[in-house]
């Protein structure tokens, strides 16, 4: 028969965990407000940009940004891996370690190098284990806030695109659709394809400039880059924050069932307890009167 003690002890372990969690779940929960606001506010405005260059690159017939030319040959292949620093956030974390590893295998063939760049430090962890080439590490980008943060990975990666340190610049996000929805995403930063992302036009032929377009292409390009890389970033960071706030609400939902289950079999157990207590005093009772 189980310990009545024991399983009181089991009892409160599992409501303090259920605690934890639930405050856990609360603590994201703010922290998304707040996070998917910034992300729906920055989409449109990368969007724009993006559109905007793609405009502005078709009316200058005599000119490319050299962030837009492709290399001669693709074999070495720069990958920015973006997590979180912390767990607890179900599958977010282990999906993009898996797209990166599919990455790889399916460039395998024809790539000779591939060179990681971690932001967040479950992704630096994972392939540090597996002894990947990893370049470049940011593990404590999320301490910071603004798009200020995002210049030193914007101008590392621009500079080893520029230096033909790499051929290409994938990166490897998960996208916030809601917050039960997150979707592991990969796109090419680099070079900037000249396509418009969503297949619409973007007519500015008409435009008056002030200064030249070349001169602001040149000025717009890096830019666009770390507008981007920020959005990227805020995908992910909304991401984790709702995808904590999913795990956190299903662990303290199955702490709730654990502490029902506990609660019935420590109150049968203590009746049956009480029962056998009864039991011995009835027969001891007949025995001395027999």
């Amino acid at each position: 028969m189980p310990n009545l003690k024991q399983m009181r002890k089991r009892i409160d372990s599992v409501r303090s965990t259920r605690k934890i969690t639930y405050a856990m779940k609360m603590v994201a929960a703010s922290k998304l407000r707040r996070a998917q606001a910034a992300i729906l506010a920055t989409r449109p405005y990368a969007l724009e940009v993006n559109s905007l260059i793609h405009g502005l690159s078709e009316t200058l017939d005599d000119y490319l940004h050299p962030l837009m030319i492709p290399h001669d040959s693709v074999k070495r292949v720069g990958v920015l891996v973006i997590t979180s620093d912390r767990g607890m956030c179900g599958a977010l974390n282990s999906g993009v370690a898996r797209n990166v590893e599919s990455l790889m295998r399916e460039k395998s063939d024809t790539v000779e190098e591939f060179q990681l760049a971690t932001m967040g430090r479950k992704g630096h962890e994972y392939f540090k284990r597996r002894n990947a080439n990893i370049r470049h590490s940011f593990p404590d980008i999320y301490k910071e806030h603004g798009i200020e943060a995002i210049q030193p990975v914007a101008n590392r990666l621009i500079h080893d695109y520029l230096t033909g340190e790499v051929d290409e610049v994938w990166v490897v996000f998960t996208r916030f659709n809601s917050v039960i929805s997150q979707e592991v995403r990969r796109e090419l930063l680099l070079p900037i394809i000249s396509v418009e992302p969503t297949g619409k036009k973007h007519d500015i032929k008409d435009y008056t400039y002030e200064p030249d377009r070349r001169t602001i292409l040149e000025e717009l390009v890096p830019q666009d880059i770390e507008i981007q890389l920020y959005r990227y970033f805020l995908e992910s960071q909304a991401s984790e924050h709702g995808a904590r706030m999913t795990a956190m609400e299903g662990a303290t939902r199955n702490a709730e069932e654990m502490i029902d289950k506990l609660t019935l079999l420590y109150n049968r157990t203590r009746q049956a307890v009480i029962t056998n207590e009864l039991v011995e005093i009835v027969s001891g009772a007949e025995a001395l009167k027999g």
